[in-house]
C-alpha cells in the first residue's frame, strides 16, 4: 500500500491559510498573500501583519521548519526527534500540518529537503550522492526516485536544464 497525500481544495466558507493544489502530481502549498511555504527564507513578519489570527501558525510551520533545517544533514534525524526537539507530540504536530499547510509531517520534511536540494543542484558542484547526503536522504536512489516524483525530473537532467536555460553564453 502505497501512501500518497491527498490533494484538495479548501476553498470553503473558513477560508484556510495554507491550501493545497495539484497539478500534474505535483504539490504546492501557497497561502491567500500568494506567500509560498517553501521559499527560502519564511516571511512571517509579513504574513501576520497581512492575517493577524494567523501568526501562531505561521510561527509554529517556520519553527518546524527551522528545526528541519538545522538537522537536514543528520540521516538519523526523524520524526520523533522533531517532536522532541519541538516540545509536542507527533499527533500534534502532524494535525497541525495538516491543517495549515495540507502535507503530513513526512511529506512537510521531504518538502524541505527536497527544495533545498534544488538549491544545491543549481548553486554547488556537489554529484548527485552527495547533494542526497547533504540534504539528509541515505540513499542516493531513493533521492533520484523521491525527487522525480516531487518535480517530474531527475536531478541530473534537473541540473542540466536548468545550467542550459541560465548559462550565460
Amino acid at each position: 500500500m502505497n501512501a500518497q497525500p491527498i490533494a484538495r481544495n479548501f476553498n470553503t466558507s473558513r477560508s484556510p491559510l495554507y491550501t493545497v493544489t495539484e497539478q500534474e502530481g505535483q504539490f504546492e502549498a501557497s497561502t491567500q498573500s500568494q506567500m509560498q511555504i517553501f521559499d527560502e527564507e519564511p516571511q512571517s513578519d509579513q504574513a501576520v501583519k497581512m492575517h493577524p489570527a494567523a501568526g501562531r501558525h505561521l510561527f509554529f510551520v517556520a519553527r518546524i521548519r527551522a528545526l528541519v533545517e538545522a538537522n537536514m544533514d543528520d540521516e538519523t534525524y526523524g520524526i520523533d526527534q522533531l517532536c522532541r526537539d519541538a516540545g509536542a507530540s507527533r499527533s500534534q504536530i502532524h494535525n497541525k500540518l495538516k491543517k495549515w499547510t495540507g502535507l503530513s509531517t513526512t511529506y512537510f520534511i521531504r518538502s524541505i529537503k527536497l527544495q533545498r536540494a534544488k538549491y544545491l543542484l543549481v548553486q554547488t558542484d556537489l554529484n548527485i550522492a552527495q547533494v542526497a547526503f547533504e540534504v539528509g536522504f541515505r540513499d542516493p536512489s531513493y533521492f533520484t526516485r523521491v525527487f522525480d516524483e516531487r518535480f517530474g525530473i531527475c536531478p541530473k537532467n534537473f541540473r542540466k536544464r536548468w545550467q542550459k536555460a541560465y548559462s550565460i553564453a
